[in-house]
């Protein structure tokens, strides 16, 4: 995991509850995946993906 990048989605400050939410989701998928970066990480992939849309 990417050390200061985490730190810094700790410290990010949400606007709303969705977002909130959002966060706490990506901390965890920061905590659990080594790849949730790339497209071989599907799980994570298609959550954000559909997320977005």
């Amino acid at each position: 995991m990417n050390e200061s990048f985490y730190k810094e989605i700790q410290q990010f400050s949400p606007f709303n509850e969705q977002e909130e939410q959002d966060k706490k989701v990506f901390l965890k998928y920061l905590e659990t995946f080594d790849d949730i970066f790339y497209r071989e990480n599907e799980f994570a992939n298609n959550k954000f993906s559909l997320d977005s849309q």
